[in-house]
């Protein structure tokens, strides 16, 4: 396996590539959980808004998560 750090995304995208697929991964098993979300585009696109703001995606996910 092969780890490479890349901490200004100069190698690798993934604020844009990496991020949005992981947060859908997210919104799937809060899904499974029994989390009532019943649109998932509409859930994504309201996450990847909270995401784009907050300076981590665990704050974005935090905030999205909160009123359930």
């Amino acid at each position: 396996m092969l780890i490479i750090f890349d901490l200004d995304d100069t190698l690798i995208d993934t604020s844009g590539a990496v991020t949005p697929f992981k947060l859908k991964e997210c919104l799937k098993r809060l899904i499974a959980g029994g989390v009532p979300i019943s649109d998932l585009s509409e859930a994504h696109r309201q996450l990847l808004k909270l995401n784009a703001k907050s300076p981590k995606s665990l704050d974005a996910l935090v905030s999205f998560a909160a009123p359930y």
